[in-house]
């Protein structure tokens, strides 16, 4: 059986290719994210790990996973996200 004459060609333009970057029109408020924690300590490291989530989506709205809608809802929710 006769191997495909281009077999690296889609690595080489994964490579070449540069993954597009969506720029997210959302703002995180420091303050009130700030203001959140000290005010319940117990619920710090949830929102640490929801902010992460958030600024870390790079994907368009209609492929944001479950997770990432549920972190993004809930900060917004906080006024933490805007």
């Amino acid at each position: 059986m006769a191997k495909p004459k281009n077999v690296n060609l889609g690595s080489f333009v994964d490579q070449v290719t540069p993954e597009p970057v969506i720029v997210q029109e959302n703002f995180l408020q420091m303050d009130v994210l700030k203001a959140y924690k000290e005010s319940r300590p117990d619920q710090a490291e949830l929102v640490d790990q929801m902010v992460d989530v958030a600024l870390t989506i790079n994907k368009q709205p209609e492929f944001i996973t479950l997770g990432e809608q549920i972190a993004l809802n809930t900060l917004r929710k906080l006024n933490i996200f805007v």
